[in-house]
């Protein structure tokens, strides 16, 4: 690996700022920009209008160095919804790699398991991990669809009669692919309230193996906010 990329890496495998379950932050103190309902990204690499219905929180990260930055953007609600925008620039070697025949399927999941679930995954809860993974198209191009349990990482929690209160597990379902210079990877929460009153059986039978892979589902979803988003690059 060269320098480059071993730098990125090392900042990648530090953030801890973009720890999932961090405090939401508020306008003030965001990287980026919110400018008449858009977020704007700090690395001027895309601007988002805020969803409906989850656009009053938004919390981010960003890091910067000589040679690359990273970041994150999510907007949640208090009912357990979020979505959210991952992403990180690549040295020029890296996107003319990744171009080349049989490259993007092998070198985007590489970087899933890598770095991203080390980054914003296991980072923030050490038992977080993927159930799920899949090679196809998202809106034109090469993608990972992938889903990741993380455990404690849902912004809902729950109070037990002593009034400890305990925040409930998280299910994601993600979309990684490549844009430009960068590579991104879009989030969203497949959990919410309706689950915290659900059976031990009814959780069990979602969590048995998917023959069908009805847990694709996600990924419709996600193709109306991937449309909202402006790419600058």
């Amino acid at each position: 690996m060269n320098r480059s990329r071993r730098t990125v890496l090392d900042i990648a495998m530090c953030a801890v700022i973009f720890a999932l379950g961090s405090t939401v932050a508020h306008a003030a103190s965001l990287k980026g920009k919110v400018k008449k309902g858009v977020y704007n990204s700090p690395a001027g690499n895309f601007t988002v209008p805020l969803p409906r219905g989850l656009g009053t929180r938004v919390s981010d990260g960003y890091l910067k160095d000589k040679d690359g930055h990273m970041g994150a953007v999510s907007f949640h609600d208090d009912f357990g919804g979020l979505i959210g925008i991952h992403y990180m620039s690549f040295p020029p070697d890296v996107t003319d790699a990744l171009a080349k025949p049989g490259a993007l399927e092998p070198g985007l999941k590489g970087w899933l398991e890598t770095v991203a679930m080390q980054t914003w995954f296991v980072n923030a809860a050490p038992d977080s991990h993927l159930t799920h993974q899949a090679f196809g198209t998202f809106e034109g191009a090469g993608a990972i669809f992938a889903q990741v349990e993380i455990p404690g990482g849902s912004h809902l929690v729950t109070m037990d009669p002593g009034g400890k209160t305990k925040k409930l597990d998280s299910t994601r379902g993600l979309v990684v692919f490549t844009r430009g210079h960068h590579i991104y990877m879009l989030t969203t929460e497949l959990r919410g309230l309706s689950d915290v009153l659900k059976s031990d059986d009814d959780k069990k039978a979602e969590t048995a193996p998917d023959v069908d892979d009805k847990w694709l589902g996600f990924v419709d979803g996600l193709k109306g906010f991937y449309q909202s988003i402006t790419f600058l690059e």
